[in-house]
C-alpha cells in the first residue's frame, strides 16, 4: 500500500467511475480519490482555531516533518517534535491529528495489512527508506507540504539534488571559467 494517499470513493456509479478516473487512481481494485491542496488548506485552516495539548503538538510534528531532509521522519523524532520521548507516542499523537484532519475532509483512508484504517496515511505515505537508526519513516505528500506553505505555517524549501543544482548553475560555472 505505500505511496498510496487516496480516500474510497463511496460513489459507484458512472459519474463516481468518470471523477475516479479524472481525479483519482484504481488500487487493489478500488476506486480511490486523491485529496487537494485546497482540501488541506481548508482543513488545516480549521485546525489552526483549535486548541489543545495533541492539535499544538500535531503542528509541531507537521512542521518538523516539513523540514526534514526529503520530508521523512520517524515515530521518534515526531515524538521529539511534539516534546515527548517516546516514538509509539509520536505515532499515536500523529495518527490521532492526521485522523482530525481526516474527518474534516470526510475521507476515509485505505486499510493496512491488517485491516485497520491507518489514519497517517491522510497526510503522508509510509515510505520504503530507513533512518540512520534503521526506524521506519513517513514521508510527507506533497500536497500537505504546499499546503502548509500556503498557510505560512512554513517557510518554503527546495530540496534538490547536488546534480539538478549543478544542471541548473551551467551557464553561471561556465562563465566563471571564462574569466
Amino acid at each position: 500500500m505505500m505511496g498510496v494517499h487516496k480516500a474510497l470513493l463511496s460513489d459507484k456509479n458512472s459519474a463516481g467511475s468518470i471523477f475516479a478516473a479524472e481525479h483519482g487512481v484504481i488500487f487493489q481494485g478500488v476506486f480511490v480519490r486523491e485529496l487537494t491542496v485546497d482540501e488541506y488548506v481548508n482543513a488545516l485552516s480549521s485546525l489552526l482555531n483549535k486548541t489543545g495539548v495533541k492539535v499544538e503538538a500535531g503542528f509541531a510534528m507537521l512542521k518538523a516533518h516539513y523540514y526534514e531532509q526529503n520530508r521523512l521522519i520517524s515515530a521518534t523524532k515526531l515524538a521529539k517534535a511534539a516534546g515527548r520521548d517516546k516514538y509509539n507516542t509520536g505515532n499515536e499523537w500523529y495518527g490521532s491529528f492526521s485522523r482530525k484532519i481526516a474527518e474534516l475532509l470526510n475521507f476515509e483512508p485505505l486499510l493496512n495489512d491488517d485491516k485497520d484504517l491507518r489514519w497517517t496515511y491522510t497526510i503522508c505515505d509510509a515510505s520504503s527508506s530507513r533512518d540512520e537508526n534503521n526506524h521506519f519513516q513517513w514521508i510527507l505528500k506533497s500536497e500537505v507540504a504546499s499546503a502548509l506553505e500556503q498557510l505560512g505555517i512554513v517557510e518554503k524549501r527546495y530540496y534538490a539534488d547536488a546534480l539538478t543544482d549543478i544542471d541548473s548553475k551551467k551557464e553561471f560555472i561556465s562563465n566563471l571559467l571564462d574569466k
